[in-house]
């Protein structure tokens, strides 16, 4: 299922990968940095499974796009898109 919008996020140096699905969100959350481990990564891996449970619902999908674009800025690894 598509994210509302797509979030750009640099996981390796000079690699941006651009998540547009729920379930690439969800993959990039198992990626993500080890050193960081913060309430807004947490909200993010919530949000994200809640979608992954109800996919059909956009306003499932806006939330966890939103905490996953959040947790990323706060890690440092959201790039423009």
């Amino acid at each position: 299922m598509l994210l509302d919008k797509c979030v750009p996020v640099e996981l390796r140096p000079g690699t941006v990968l651009p998540v547009v699905t729920i379930q690439q969100a969800a993959e990039t959350l198992l990626q993500w940095p080890k050193t960081v481990d913060t309430a807004k990564q947490i909200k993010a891996r919530k949000a994200v499974l809640a979608s992954l449970q109800s996919m059909h619902s956009h306003a499932e999908r806006v939330k966890a796009r939103k905490a996953f674009e959040a947790a990323a800025k706060e890690a440092g690894i959201l790039r423009p898109g």
